[in-house]
């Protein structure tokens, strides 16, 4: 692995799930409603207008968080590939586990920049709200629709194997580990609020940075064991 794609991998690894998890915030920050039905839930007609006008007076917020999504999800496909770059020849299952699940995660994850970041921009800025209302309890109704949001949830759920495989192949302490999973297991079972997304966010930032400090890294380290060899190997002649 080349210098530039070390140095990638390792800020990816750290940025993406700060970016998601900042784009998570700023997102549910701009979708409170207070003044008409309080915070914004995902179910019934009034909350959901509610929510539209929300984000009407809060576009430049909302699309702050869309963008800083994107920016995560593209940052992702680096992140997952370095991590598995790190793993492979020490965990072997557990890396390739973490792979399939963070591509079927980043999959996963552009249905949700489309399927809603950009059609609540559409139903709260393009077309009338009570048309959009409409369009997304439709689109809700759509098996095919539903099944495409399936992966969205792998994007989370890899960050299990690949915390675990980063371990055993003695990339990160234990306690970083536990970090990054405690974090883990605790978004997946709140979901997304304020508080379980910030200690996601932070907890895999601070239980996957020896990940990336070693990747960063690597590179000075293979040519300090090559000037080394060179040192030691016996002299021809």
């Amino acid at each position: 692995m080349g210098r530039f794609a070390r140095i990638v991998g390792a800020v990816s690894i750290i940025a993406a799930p700060v970016l998601l998890g900042a784009a998570d915030e700023l997102r549910m920050f701009s979708e409170q409603a207070t003044g008409e039905v309080g915070i914004v839930t995902e179910s019934g007609e009034a909350e959901a207008l509610a929510q539209f006008a929300a984000i009407a007076r809060n576009m430049s917020m909302y699309e702050g968080a869309a963008w800083l999504a994107f920016a995560g999800v593209l940052l992702s496909i680096p992140a997952a590939a370095a991590m598995w770059a790190l793993a492979k020849d020490r965990s072997r299952i557990w890396a390739w586990t973490g792979l399939v699940l963070g591509v079927l995660g980043i999959v996963g994850q552009v249905v949700h920049l489309v399927g809603y970041y950009a059609h609540q921009l559409l139903f709260a800025s393009a077309i009338d709200p009570a048309i959009g209302l409409r369009v997304a309890n439709a689109l809700e109704e759509q098996a095919y629709f539903a099944v495409l949001f399936i992966p969205f949830f792998f994007a989370y759920l890899a960050y299990v194997p690949q915390t675990v495989a980063l371990r055993r192949a003695r990339t990160i302490p234990l306690w970083t580990m536990i970090v990054a999973l405690a974090a883990t297991v605790l978004f997946l079972g709140l979901g997304s609020t304020p508080i379980s997304t910030a200690v996601w966010a932070l907890g895999l930032a601070v239980g996957l940075a020896p990940a990336a400090l070693r990747l960063a890294g690597a590179g000075r380290a293979d040519a300090m064991d090559a000037v080394e060899s060179q040192r030691l190997e016996p002299a021809t002649v």
